[in-house]
């Protein structure tokens, strides 16, 4: 539902970027299908060589839908193209991706036979894109089926989580075990009552290989509540547990995720007061035990709708998604959150774009050094839409904000923000063409790495200051500072020079050359092209020289 609201609301490009700092659009690459029609992207993924593949489903000549797989390499272009046409030659969607450490894609979604009928497709694709297997599955008592989320386990074995239509109408739960070679190797099927229905939103695995799914179920009252099964890897179910807002009315699964320190963390929107939904994140450990929770209703008491979380490495949690100011349909903004394990907030921060109407936060994604890039879309003027990226530093600190579409009067959507940790930014979703339709958008986004004064008085030493963080990995900031040279008047430059060597004192990375006035700067240090290891840098000016020792640790 929330999906659809997303698409339902909706070379020369218009792209603007609002620079409280810097960012610098690499590449823009549209993908749009040979029938020249509607073309929606699911997710993305990156691989290790940080290539991304742009998953969805595209319009295709002879054919009314099909799965879609595209992977660019990091400048930009296309390695390789796979499209997968059903026996029913109607319509085929891609629900879900995961991509694994060996650059194999793993795709769940549907398919239609030659009768019109649904069913669980799963596919396995090859790190060149070529079609390893596909599975299909519908028991013959279910008239349909829908593959939602796909994940895998530490041993390599696949899970796909779906739903599939009894013949009163209602949906079932199933989850699907495969093993690397497309081998069936268990199922499981769950309703709460025999007249209740559940429809999955999520599954991932633990270290230990148990299996959880998020959910919604709608056994009591005819309202929807959130659903959590956990299963043991022989497919037993080891507990069930139901929660819900604290007022009467259909609560909202958004995704569940597992956390660094293994814990179930979820987003989802509820109802707390008559007012409308509100934002709901929970904590739980793998035994169903609630380890925390946290609410919010925005100054409008109206709709607040998560729509994506995500966890840094100290187990923080980012939520973004929109918050109406107002009961009426227009006054949304981007509103993203970042609150600790124990449900403090650290802080909030609300968006709303130049146009004044629309805004959404759709995606989230959190680089090594804790900086928040949100993806979403922004109201141009007239409930015109177009894609917005938000960077927060750590603190919460609007650093940048970038735009982009590529007609006037445009309807355009991020679905997946991803931020490496070389310093780039990628997203894709969908926008609109007037003479194609819906096009899949990918682009990928940069920050210069460069000097920046941070002191305008003139120091009177020459410094070069331990980076930090160090150890690190892979990026680091490295401060250092220039005096006002004696018998020299006035601020004229000199030359400056600030390098990285190795033990064996080779030139690995040169920071700065040139001539710099007296001040005092910082730079990042990007390590991710080079081993593990110990490395010196070192700051010469004028003769005088300073070194420090770095860690980069992997």
């Amino acid at each position: 539902m929330i999906k659809l609201l997303k698409i339902l609301i909706c070379t020369v490009f218009f792209s603007v970027a609002h620079c409280y700092g810097q960012v610098v659009t690499e590449w823009v690459n549209r993908f749009n299908g040979s029938a020249n029609r509607f073309d929606i992207v699911t997710t993305m993924k990156m691989d290790n060589q940080g290539n991304v593949i742009v998953y969805g489903n595209v319009s295709q000549t002879g054919s009314f839908s099909d799965i879609a797989a595209i992977k660019y390499s990091s400048s930009g272009s296309v390695t390789w193209q796979s499209f997968f046409n059903g026996h029913g030659n109607i319509l085929d969607e891609c629900k879900a991706a995961y991509l694994d450490a060996d650059g194999n894609s793993y795709i769940t979604g549907f398919t239609g036979d030659t009768n019109g009928v649904l069913k669980i497709i799963t596919l396995k694709l090859n790190p060149q894109g070529d079609i390893l297997w596909q599975k299909i599955f519908l028991p013959p008592a279910y008239n349909q089926g829908f593959g939602l989320s796909i994940s895998a386990d530490n041993f390599g074995n696949i899970y796909t989580c779906g739903s599939v239509r009894r013949a009163n109408g209602t949906n079932s739960i199933v989850t699907l075990k495969y093993s690397q070679g497309g081998e069936l190797l268990g199922s499981a099927f769950y309703n709460k009552t025999s007249s209740s229905s559940e429809t999955p939103v999520s599954v991932c695995c633990d270290n230990s290989g148990s299996i959880y799914v998020l959910a919604s179920s709608n056994a009591v009252g005819g309202v929807n509540d959130l659903l959590m099964l956990k299963y043991d890897p022989a497919f037993n179910l080891k507990w069930q547990n139901t929660f819900s807002g604290s007022a009467f009315g259909n609560d909202m699964p958004v995704k569940m995720i597992l956390s660094p320190d293994n814990k179930l963390v979820i987003a989802a929107a509820v109802y707390n007061s008559p007012g409308g939904l509100d934002y709901a994140a929970y904590r739980f450990d793998t035994s169903s035990a609630l380890i925390m929770q946290y609410f919010y209703n925005g100054t409008g008491n109206s709709q607040d709708i998560p729509y994506d979380i995500t966890c840094d490495s100290a187990n923080n949690i980012f939520i973004t998604g929109s918050s109406r100011n107002y009961d009426t349909l227009g006054s949304e903004d981007i509103f993203t959150m970042k609150i600790d394990p124990t449900a403090f907030l650290l802080w909030e921060k609300r968006y709303n774009g130049t146009g004044r109407g629309i805004d959404y936060g759709t995606a989230v994604s959190v680089d090594n050094m804790g900086n928040v890039f949100v993806g979403g879309s922004t109201d141009k003027h007239d409930y015109h839409l177009q894609y917005a990226l938000l960077k927060y530093n750590y603190l919460g600190d609007l650093e940048w904000l970038t735009e982009y579409s590529k007609i006037e009067n445009s309807e355009d959507f991020i679905y997946t923000v991803i931020a490496d940790n070389r310093g780039s930014i990628f997203v894709t979703g969908i926008s609109f063409d007037s003479l194609s339709d819906y096009d899949i958008a990918t682009i990928k986004y940069s920050e210069p790495i460069g000097i920046v004064p941070i002191l305008s008085e003139v120091p009177q030493d020459f410094m070069l200051y331990q980076n930090y963080p160090n150890p690190f990995n892979p990026v680091t900031k490295i401060n250092f500072q220039i005096p006002l040279l004696r018998g020299v008047t006035g601020f004229a430059g000199r030359g400056v020079f600030l390098d990285v060597f190795d033990v064996n004192g080779r030139l690995v990375k040169t920071l700065h050359e040139g001539i710099l006035k007296p001040g005092k700067y910082s730079v990042d240090f990007n390590g991710s092209e080079l081993p593990s290891g110990v490395y010196f840098c070192r700051l010469n000016h004028n003769d005088m020289i300073k070194s420090i020792k770095i860690t980069l640790l992997k």
